[in-house]
C-alpha cells in the first residue's frame, strides 16, 4: 500500500500512530494521577498552582486536560489502523 507523498515512495506504517496513541496515553494518566491528589512532577509542570490547588485548575486544567489527550490517544489509535473507511474515517481526515 503506497501512501507516502507522491513521487517519494512511502508506504503506510502503523508504528507513527501507534507511539502518538501511548504518548498521548501517558499524558493523561499522568494528568488524571494528578487530578486525583497525586504529587509527583506537578510542581515542576505547574508552579504555584500545584501547591494552591484551585477547584478551576484540576476540573479544566487536569481532568479537562486529561480527557483531551485520551481524544488524542483515539486519533492515534485510528491512526495506526490499516485502510480506515466509514464513521471512524472522518475525524481522522
Amino acid at each position: 500500500m503506497n501512501c507516502g507523498p507522491e513521487g517519494t515512495g512511502g508506504r503506510w506504517s502503523p508504528w507513527w500512530g501507534r507511539i502518538a496513541c501511548s504518548w498521548a496515553a501517558a499524558f493523561a494518566g499522568l494528568h488524571f494521577y494528578w487530578a486525583v491528589g497525586g504529587v509527583v512532577g506537578l510542581r515542576i509542570s505547574a508552579g504555584p498552582l500545584a501547591t494552591e490547588r484551585p477547584l478551576w485548575f484540576v476540573v479544566a486544567g487536569l481532568w479537562g486536560v486529561g480527557a483531551l489527550c485520551l481524544l488524542g490517544a483515539l486519533l492515534g489509535w485510528l491512526l495506526a489502523r490499516p485502510g480506515l473507511r466509514g464513521g471512524p474515517a472522518l475525524p481522522v481526515r
